[in-house]
């Protein structure tokens, strides 16, 4: 009986067999693919010596041709250049001096434009603000409304970014920048419908009171100016004090008080709120004109 140990060594041995017939056949291989390719590359670079001598050849064939020929060219471009020559400095002459004429041209009408630019000059206060309800021609009602109030808002940002450290950090300091920052947050959708010259038909009711505003304070009479707000923010409409229903009977005229009938411009958010800002504006407005006297201020 063969034992089971003698088996496992007899299948290592014909294992182990297997693998070095394999290795020696894979390295047969690789040395007949190595001879192949030392060959072929024997025979590309005969080749290619050969190619090489048939293309000097050509070459040197080639360039005595190109030099004749190059002499040839030579002699024609040097009779024909005397005659270029002088037509080129007649061109040349001819376009330095049209280069001239309309450089300075161009110098006269841009001094003429600047000499133009500083002297249009705008109707001013005392302060040097531009007054844009005197411009001529006049500003339609829509920009006249952006300019003015978009102005208020630059010098009204300016002045607070021109405080110390000190104001800026106090509580009114930071009172009056969360003012500035709600006041234009508020206003640019009236500044954009404005700009866009797309008003609503709620906002072109409005409109004819801001102009009015503008108007009257730019010339200084703030007391009117605040007035035209009021009947702008309130107008003619019933404002319901106190109790609506006293006794049994119903009082006449009481359904014009009810708030699902009272018409004014703030019920409506987004007007109550640029509203109010142009409030704000007008009221910062007067405090930057210390010429106008108190009786016209508000």
């Amino acid at each position: 009986f063969i034992k089971q140990s003698d088996l496992i060594k007899a299948q290592e041995i014909e294992v182990l067999n297997n693998q070095r017939k394999y290795e020696e056949e894979r390295l047969n291989k690789n040395k007949l693919i190595k001879l192949n390719h030392d060959n072929n590359n024997d025979n590309k670079q005969v080749n290619d010596k050969s190619n090489a001598e048939r293309i000097i050849n050509d070459v040197n064939i080639d360039v005595n041709v190109n030099d004749k020929q190059v002499d040839i060219i030579n002699q024609t471009i040097s009779h024909k250049s005397d005659n270029i020559s002088t037509n080129n400095e007649s061109s040349l002459q001819k376009v330095i001096s049209t280069a001239n004429t309309k450089k300075n041209t161009n110098e006269d009408n841009s001094d003429n434009e600047s000499i133009h630019k500083h002297n249009k000059t705008y109707p001013t206060d005392p302060f040097g603000n531009i007054l844009y309800s005197q411009i001529n021609p006049p500003l339609t009602n829509e920009l006249l409304v952006y300019k003015y109030f978009k102005t208020l808002l630059k010098r009204w940002e300016n002045d607070l970014n021109a405080r110390s450290n000190l104001d800026k950090q106090s509580a009114k300091g930071k009172f009056d920048f969360k003012t500035h920052q709600q006041c234009k947050d508020h206003i640019k959708p009236l500044l954009k419908m404005c700009k866009r010259n797309q008003l609503d038909n709620d906002c072109i009711d409005i409109l004819y009171h801001l102009v009015e505003m503008v108007k009257l304070s730019e010339s200084g009479n703030f007391k009117a100016a605040h007035d035209e707000y009021l009947r702008t923010a309130i107008g003619n409409a019933a404002w319901p004090i106190g109790l609506t229903m006293v006794g049994i009977h119903e009082r006449s005229g009481r359904e014009r008080i009810s708030t699902s009938k009272v018409a004014h411009v703030m019920n409506n958010e987004s007007q109550r709120k640029y509203l109010t800002s142009v409030k704000r504006l007008l009221t910062y407005a007067q405090t930057k004109r210390p010429d106008i006297p108190p009786s016209m201020k508000v």
